[in-house]
């Protein structure tokens, strides 16, 4: 009888909830290019790449925290903070977790900070409510929250950021881009850009970037002004129109109305044949098109 008790007593102990903050400092080998899933309610989590093939967790569980989920396999790796169910005082996590460079990032946080670093792989990045922060190498990020600000600053890459409430910033993105705020402005920076898709709605834009032929980039704001800066021999097609703003146009015409009933104006105009196709579109905002 005292083993039976001893033993429930012990999966009694396992299964309760962290008391107090609890380290963990666990590895375990992992796929040099497999999945990395990581999830967290509250707190923090920091990705770090490097060059073995293991998964490195270090950090504090919160209060309250069941348990620390960390299963490796040979294709996916996972990291999870679980919590009881209704659980009303648990404090948040802050992990450190290392993984081999190349990994693909599958991350999703509800009130925690996401930073990601050092990695080459792809990274999927969502945040309820916490900021997201991407340095590195990757080869494509896909970041995304509802309150907070999203920055992603990598080397030639392409970028889709999105933040309901927060600024979004993007420097050194090629190829495609495509950023949405809705309370926030939007600054983008970069290289050779095939794609832009750029929308806010109460903030501002700003493009500063080279375009490749046939490019498509569109930008649009509904109270914010709107800023593309470009090298000065850039060959396209521009559309640009607002409805109670300004146009600077550094490339050519000045913009006209479209009546004399309205304040609305609107400016095309092309500087080539074969070039990128630009539309720029603010319903009370101010659109400048600078040389850069």
């Amino acid at each position: 009888m005292s083993r039976v008790i001893g033993a429930a007593l012990a999966m009694t102990l396992l299964a309760s909830p962290v008391l107090c903050g609890e380290r963990v400092d666990l590895t375990k080998p992992a796929s040099a290019t497999g999945v990395v899933e990581v999830g967290n309610v509250s707190g923090s989590i920091t990705i770090v790449g490097w060059a073995r093939e293991e998964v490195h967790v270090q950090g504090v569980l919160g209060r309250g925290t069941e348990r620390l989920e960390f299963e490796a396999g040979p294709l996916r790796t996972v990291v999870r903070v679980v919590l009881p169910r209704n659980c009303r005082s648990c404090e948040g996590s802050d992990l450190t977790i290392k993984v081999p460079a190349a990994s693909a990032l599958e991350v999703n946080v509800v009130s925690a900070d996401i930073t990601v670093r050092d990695m080459t792989g792809t990274c999927a990045l969502k945040s309820v409510n916490g900021d997201i922060l991407v340095t590195g190498s990757t080869s494509q990020v896909d970041a995304r929250a509802i309150s907070g600000e999203v920055e992603v600053r990598v080397a030639r890459a392409p970028v889709r950021a999105k933040s309901v409430s927060g600024d979004v910033v993007i420097d050194g993105v090629e190829g495609s881009v495509e950023g949405s705020s809705v309370s926030g402005s939007i600054r983008v920076k970069g290289t050779a850009i095939s794609r832009a898709d750029l929308a806010a709605t109460s903030g501002s834009i700003r493009l500063e970037a080279s375009v490749l032929p046939g490019a498509r980039i569109e930008a649009k704001s509904v109270s914010g002004d709107i800023t593309l800066v470009l090298p000065r021999g850039t060959v396209a097609d521009f559309e640009v129109t607002t409805f109670s703003g300004g146009i600077r146009n550094d490339f050519g015409p000045a913009a006209t109305r479209v009546s004399q009933y309205t304040s609305e104006r609107e400016l095309t105009f092309s500087t080539g044949s074969g070039g990128a196709r630009i539309v720029l579109k603010s319903f009370s905002g101010n659109v400048a098109l600078q040389k850069r």
